[in-house]
């Protein structure tokens, strides 16, 4: 019993400090970025073979919301190939090592700037503890399994909470946009009609005085 508990103690903490490993060589980056009319912006990222990386982008302004999307490998072969789309999400694996490129390509728009917003999350699956020595070395396959099966759906529940979060953070940033697109609008708006406002009442003040005052010189 007491080596039983002890291989459930090596596995335990084998595959925490594999979680902690992994989190610490994740990379996630998200960030605003304007594309002037008619250039291209482009990012590369190291990445290893048989990488998984998350990209989701989203047009928050400009013309009608549209924007290419391209993720090349190293050797030319595009991974992501999205033309004049609003927004998306893809989950692409690596078959090369090298820099990988992403353009946000504008080139297309003569006159209108657009502003994106970029998620980027890269994995590294390197760092996976091997299960079959603890197994063997615990005879009994079941417990084991079981174990493993049960941190497999916390992890799996930790990855769709990462995706959630970067969802909200991509729908948090158009949402923030536009409300502040919109509060400049109305502000912009009231200021026009303020000074539409006190000019028509400065043109009718001005109207009224002068019919009165040429009519009191008539009746002189």
């Amino acid at each position: 019993m007491d080596r039983l508990s002890s291989i459930f103690l090596r596995l335990f903490v084998g595959l925490l400090l594999s979680g902690i490993f992994q989190l610490s060589m994740a990379r996630d980056y998200y960030w605003t970025v304007q594309v002037k009319a008619g250039h291209m912006e482009c990012f590369f990222e190291p990445m290893v073979e048989n990488q998984e990386a998350d990209i989701e982008y989203q047009v928050l302004e400009g013309g009608e919301l549209d924007i290419n999307i391209l993720f090349q490998a190293p050797s030319g072969k595009f991974l992501i190939q999205d033309m004049k789309s609003q927004d998306g999400v893809h989950t692409v694996t690596t078959s090369e090592k090298g820099d990988h490129k992403l353009c946000i390509d504008n080139t297309f728009s003569s006159l209108t700037d657009k502003l994106v917003f970029v998620d980027l999350g890269f994995d590294r699956d390197d760092s996976d503890v091997d299960m079959g020595n603890l197994a063997k070395d615990a005879g009994t396959t079941e417990e084991v399994a079981s174990m493993q099966k049960s941190l497999g759906r916390v992890k799996d529940d930790l990855n769709t909470i990462i995706d959630v979060q970067a969802h909200l953070r991509a729908r948090e940033a158009r949402h923030r946009h536009t409300a502040d697109s919109n509060n400049a609008r109305v502000l912009s708006w009231s200021m026009w009609e303020c000074i539409a406002m006190l000019t028509v009442g400065s043109i009718q003040v001005f109207m009224v005085r002068r019919l009165f005052g040429s009519h009191s010189k008539t009746t002189a």
